[in-house]
């Protein structure tokens, strides 16, 4: 059972944005609760190489904003380590894009084969200028290369696919670019970008799936980033599915496009309340508390994926735990992130005795009872916390390889699976 409460470690994709837009900020921003784990770490490594200076006093982290165009290099070309984290790569991508000097990001061998192509392709419109020089033959991969470059262009964009990082890229350059820019997406996909811009003073608007940009000068904030909401679904899928539980995750981030997930448990039964303390906020904030539930399977169509992308492989265990069979489609953006998540979920629900079965964009599954087996998380953190989960829910010897990968995002997650 778990029982109490807890309050969780900043949100890492707010992280990761509060200290990108504080350094190109005008004045010095105070931070309070940043995510602890190793990818945000990477982008605060990657900022102090370009001149941004950080100081921590009494729990806060001071971030002494440069604002645009005044990064530095000690030579004509800056090499950034990104190391696991897609979002430091791709983000660093719009924000680098007007710097007079070439840089050059790199990264672990996860994000080697991450693709990059289709946001060099968004990028090229407002004129920036990305090499690609794959090390091992695939031309959309890391490492990159952002040509120096003085002037943007404001550009229409459509983006080819639902993805905040994308669009975030596009918006940072549109910020430096002459002129205003619209990006426009298929489907909605998490705001965080749009939402803190504001608050920083940068002149954007977002209505439906279109962002509208124009040139602008960021000021400092001081900011309290809420608890991860992504890292909260592990706890409230063991807390549903380990008998006797009454559990409450305390100032959790509440953005409707992060909490799709919780929609789709309480479609399948689960017993979830939320007390939210400003729906209006730039990133609303409140508690969740959830108590053992008994659940249903889903069908979770495509038009939800944007909202649930990282949150898939904790519900697909969800639904190995429920009555019925479970659908997931339009997943296919799952096999490009830390491993192919739909291989590795497969992989890993047949080895503890689950009947699913895969197509390129789905996944379909028989609810039931795990059994003892071994499961690969392949350095993924998000399937490594899943099968803890699965472990601490059937309370069996089911035994996860590579662990070491949680700490990328969440690693006090595993004083809760002990």
């Amino acid at each position: 059972m778990l029982n109490g409460e807890c309050q969780l470690p900043g949100d890492k994709s707010i992280s990761h944005r509060v200290l990108m837009f504080s350094a190109i900020a005008q004045g010095t921003s105070t931070v309070q609760n940043l995510n602890t784990g190793a990818d945000v770490l990477a982008t605060q490594k990657a900022l102090q190489q370009l001149g941004v200076k950080f100081s921590e006093k009494n729990g806060l982290l001071h971030i002494h904003g440069m604002g645009f165009g005044h990064f530095k290099s000690d030579n004509n070309a800056l090499k950034l380590d990104c190391e696991n984290s897609g979002t430091t790569a791709r983000l660093l991508c719009g924000l680098l894009a007007k710097q007079p000097f070439d840089i050059t990001l790199v990264g672990d061998a996860s994000l080697t084969k991450r693709p990059m192509k289709r946001l060099v392709s968004a990028l090229a419109p407002f004129g920036v200028n990305i090499q690609l020089a794959s090390s091992h033959g695939d031309p959309n991969d890391f490492p990159v290369q952002i040509l120096k470059n003085t002037q943007l262009k404001s550009a229409n964009i459509t983006l080819p696919v639902a993805s905040a990082q994308l669009k975030s890229a596009c918006i940072l350059a549109a910020l430096q670019a002459e002129g205003q820019s619209h990006i426009l997406e298929p489907l909605p996909s998490r705001d965080h970008t749009e939402r803190l811009l504001k608050l920083y003073g940068a002149n954007i608007q977002h209505e439906n799936n279109t962002v509208r940009v124009q040139k602008s000068k960021l000021q400092a904030i001081d900011f309290t980033v809420p608890g991860d909401p992504s890292s909260a679904a592990f706890l409230i899928v063991m807390a549903l599915l380990c008998e006797g539980s009454d559990f409450t995750i305390k100032n959790m981030g509440l953005n409707p496009t992060r909490i799709g997930y919780i929609s789709v448990l309480r479609a399948m039964g689960a017993n979830i309340e939320i007390t939210c303390d400003d729906p209006n906020a730039y990133e609303p904030v409140g508690n969740v508390r959830v108590r053992t539930s008994r659940l249903i399977a889903c069908n979770v169509k495509r038009e939800l994926i944007p909202n649930v992308i990282d949150e898939l492989p904790i519900l697909m265990i969800a639904a190995s735990c429920a009555s019925g069979v479970s659908h997931f489609e339009g997943i296919a953006e799952l096999r490009l992130k830390e491993s192919d998540r739909i291989e590795t979920m497969i992989q890993g629900l047949r080895a503890l005795s689950i009947q699913c079965k895969s197509t390129e964009d789905s996944v379909t599954l028989q609810g039931g009872k795990f059994q003892t087996g071994t499961v690969n998380s392949f350095d993924d953190h998000r399937i490594a916390m899943s099968f803890l989960c699965a472990k601490r829910i059937s309370n069996l010897p089911i035994e996860v390889l590579n662990t070491d990968c949680i700490a990328t995002s969440f690693p006090e997650f595993l004083e809760f699976v002990k």
